[in-house]
């Protein structure tokens, strides 16, 4: 074998090489650990205002916990004491930035539909029991 046959015999044998490895996924792959808000965009604190259609205004906070979809909140304030809240659990809808719930308390239930633009969740709301029922309005709450 001469010096001539050598180099293309080695030359094709590298070319073989890469072609395997390439074609047998050769490179980098990804762990998956890419960045993702989920519901962990209504983690914390939230407080702001019940505004009723009715004469039911006041303010309203808690402290939101999200694991996966689910939402659960321990209410800190409320000021409406005809229909007192003291927890929240709701479900979160990443797609449309949306968290549909229900606050609960010793003689009311509020159904809850709000959406998270930037850092204020707000949207209508309606209770369904208690002291304050059929009362509609709108709850808006502001982060921190």
């Amino acid at each position: 074998m001469n010096a001539t046959t050598k180099k293309s015999g080695t030359a094709l044998s590298l070319a073989a090489l890469v072609f395997l490895l390439a074609a047998c996924g050769g490179g980098s792959s990804s762990s998956g650990s890419g960045s993702s808000s989920g519901a962990t965009g209504v983690n914390g604190a939230f407080a702001g205002d019940w505004v009723s259609a009715s004469t039911n205004n006041g303010e309203l906070a808690g402290n939101f916990n999200a694991s996966g979809s689910t939402v659960t909140a321990t209410v800190t304030r409320h000021t409406v004491s005809a229909c007192p809240l003291s927890s929240f659990r709701g479900t979160w809808n990443e797609s449309s930035s949306s968290l549909d719930g229900t606050f609960t308390g010793s003689n009311s239930t509020v159904a809850w539909n709000a959406k998270l633009v930037g850092g204020r969740l707000s949207g209508p709301y309606s209770v369904t029991s208690g002291g304050c029922a059929g009362d509609t309005g709108t709850i808006t709450l502001n982060r921190g």
